[in-house]
């Protein structure tokens, strides 16, 4: 009888064990077309991810796929940009910096796209529509990023420290200044990529942004002490004095001092010869362009042609002399003498 039991024993449990379903796989992989699990699988604070798809083939919904996963990154690039930029314009103590993101902006492309991969388990198709799975790995694409780091700001460095070797005269302080500048404009790129991927700056970054922080008190300190004497010829139809007030107010959205009289060996001096063309189109169009040469006070050897010409010294109508004038706004000339004065003197953005 005892026999009998344990043998009923054993087929009930090989019974229940017919019965009891397969173990699950802790590392089987979801279905192709399980999107949420696959999405699950790779979490965004790990990786960038992006679900591509074409009606056509495979290969299209990768390379879609692909494209999602770069977009993201860029976006995410050209967000942090901005952010470093407001951290280095605390305290209104960069006024350009605005332009200098602009041109970070149009110059930073996504360059790591091989570090992008595609999940081939999520090759499916679905009523004719192919659909893939393509990830980048953040901490993987951060370490190739501290690495192009590391490079630019090595090579920027030594420009900051040619800011301090240059010598007084103006312009070639001034093409100091640019090239740490647009040194600089690099640097921030490549750390904006960092930031978009891991959010943590690179390393290094702290100490290079106190540089140039330090660069851009020496460009102050050289814009406080520069002051612009002008001699501006006399021109029909024109007030020679109203140009020169012009002018004055448009350097002084630069944050230079500028003025008219007698000119001391200490300032820099801005000679100017007006020059009117007039034009009938549907009425009279009046465009003055002024040329001439800026250079130091006192010293005949080291002046430097000049011109200045643009869309807001241009009048028209019945007034063509009194619209031009009132086209001179303090902004628009301001636009004008950095350009034709920026690789002369290092000249900021409008306060």
């Amino acid at each position: 009888m005892k026999h009998a039991l344990r043998r009923t024993g054993i087929l009930v449990l090989l019974i229940l064990g017919g019965c009891a379903g397969p173990a699950t796989d802790p590392g089987a992989l979801p279905a192709p077309d399980d999107m949420q699990a696959w999405t699950e699988r790779f979490p965004q604070n790990r990786w960038v991810r992006g679900w591509g798809e074409s009606n056509r083939s495979a290969r299209e919904a990768e390379l879609d796929a692909k494209a999602q996963v770069a977009n993201q990154v860029r976006s995410s690039i050209t967000a942090e940009t901005t952010s470093l930029a407001r951290a280095v314009m605390q305290d209104d103590e960069v006024h350009d910096f605005q332009d200098l993101v602009s041109e970070v902006r149009s110059t930073t492309t996504f360059s790591r796209a091989e570090l992008i991969r595609i999940v081939e388990p999520t090759v499916h198709e679905v009523d004719q529509v192919h659909r893939v799975l393509a990830v980048l790995d953040r901490r993987e694409l951060a370490r190739a990023f501290q690495m192009d780091y590391d490079d630019v700001a090595a090579s920027w460095r030594p420009s900051f420290s040619a800011l301090n070797a240059a010598s007084g005269d103006l312009p070639e302080w001034t093409a100091a200044w640019n090239r740490c500048r647009d040194g600089f404009g690099r640097v921030l790129g490549v750390a904006a990529e960092t930031r978009a991927v891991s959010g943590l700056n690179p390393a290094g970054y702290g100490s290079d942004q106190a540089m140039w922080r330090r660069a851009n008190a020496s460009r102050d300190s050289v814009l406080q002490y520069t002051e612009i004497v002008m001699d501006i010829g006399p021109v029909d139809g024109l007030d020679s004095r109203e140009l020169a007030e012009r002018l004055v107010s448009g350097f002084a959205q630069l944050g230079v001092t500028a003025r008219t009289g007698d000119c001391r060996p200490s300032e820099a001096s801005l000679r100017l010869t007006p020059h009117l063309s007039s034009r009938q189109v549907i009425g009279s169009v009046l465009s003055l362009e002024l040329q001439g040469e800026i250079g130091p006070c006192g010293d005949s050897q080291s002046w430097s042609e000049v011109r200045l010409a643009g869309s807001a010294m241009r009048g028209e109508g019945r007034d063509p002399e009194g619209d031009l004038l009132r086209s001179m706004t303090p902004e628009a000339v301001a636009l004008i003498l950095t350009e034709s004065l920026g690789h002369l003197l290092p000249l900021q953005g409008l306060k």
